[in-house]
C-alpha cells in the first residue's frame, strides 16, 4: 500500500520565491532574505523524509514526525524573519511578492503539522491493520485511516483558500510560474485525498465494514 507525499517540492519551490524577491532588497534587507533561504533550505532538508515511494509497512513515523518538527520550527523562524523585512524599497510588485512569500511560508508550516499529526495517524492505523488480531480491530483500524484522510483533506481545503487569495498577475514576472507550480501542486493534492477517500469508502461499503 502506497501514498506518494512529495512534500519537498512544495519547499523547493519556496527558496526559488524567495530567490525572486531579494532583487529589490537593500543590504541590510538581502541578508535577511538569505537568512530566511537558508532556514528553508534546512526545512527543505528534514522534508527530504517524505520523498519516498516506501511502502506503508516500511516507514517509521517516529522519524517523520521528527522530521517535521524540525522543519516547523525552521519555518516558524523563517517567518519571523520575513515579517521583520521592510517594504520600504520595495516596488508595488515586489510587495505582493513578499506577501506571496509569506502565504506559502505559513502555509508549508501548516503541511508539517499535518504531516506530524494526521499524516503519521494514517500510517499508523494503516501498519496496525496488518497486525490486527481480529476483524473487528482490523475495521476500526481501516475507519481511523479514513478519518485521518478527511482531517487532512479538510486542512488541504484551508490552505487552498490561502493561496488563492494570492493574485498571480500582481506577482513579479519571475515568481509568477513557481507561484503557479506550489498552487497547482495543492489542488492536486487535495484532488488525490479525494480519491483516496473515495476508494476507502468504497470498500467499506462492498465489505458492509
Amino acid at each position: 500500500m502506497r501514498f506518494h507525499l512529495s512534500v519537498p517540492g512544495i519547499c523547493c519551490i519556496l527558496v526559488l520565491l524567495l530567490l525572486g524577491c531579494t532583487a529589490g532588497c537593500v543590504s541590510e534587507e538581502e541578508a535577511k532574505m538569505n537568512e530566511v533561504t537558508s532556514l528553508v533550505e534546512s526545512a527543505y532538508g528534514h522534508l527530504e523524509v517524505l520523498n519516498t515511494t516506501d511502502d506503508f509497512e516500511t516507514l517509521y513515523v517516529g522519524s517523520i514526525r521528527a522530521e517535521m518538527a524540525a522543519a516547523e520550527v525552521d519555518l516558524t523562524e523563517a517567518l519571523t524573519v520575513l515579517e521583520l523585512i521592510s517594504y520600504d524599497y520595495l516596488s508595488s510588485e515586489e510587495r505582493e511578492g513578499m506577501d506571496a512569500v509569506k502565504v506559502m511560508c505559513q502555509i508549508d508550516i501548516d503541511v508539517c503539522e499535518m504531516i506530524a499529526s494526521d499524516f503519521c495517524d494514517f500510517i499508523d492505523h494503516c501498519q496496525k491493520i496488518s497486525f490486527a488480531t481480529d476483524d473487528e480491530a482490523a475495521i476500526e483500524h481501516f475507519r481511523e485511516a479514513k478519518a485521518a484522510l478527511v482531517r487532512m483533506k479538510e486542512k488541504t481545503a484551508v490552505m487552498k483558500a490561502k493561496v488563492d487569495t494570492v493574485e498571480v498577475d500582481h506577482l513579479p514576472s519571475e515568481m509568477k510560474g513557481d507561484f503557479v507550480g506550489m498552487k497547482t501542486y495543492i489542488h492536486e493534492f487535495e484532488k488525490s485525498l479525494e480519491e483516496w477517500i473515495a476508494m476507502m469508502d468504497q470498500a467499506l461499503n462492498e465489505s458492509d465494514l
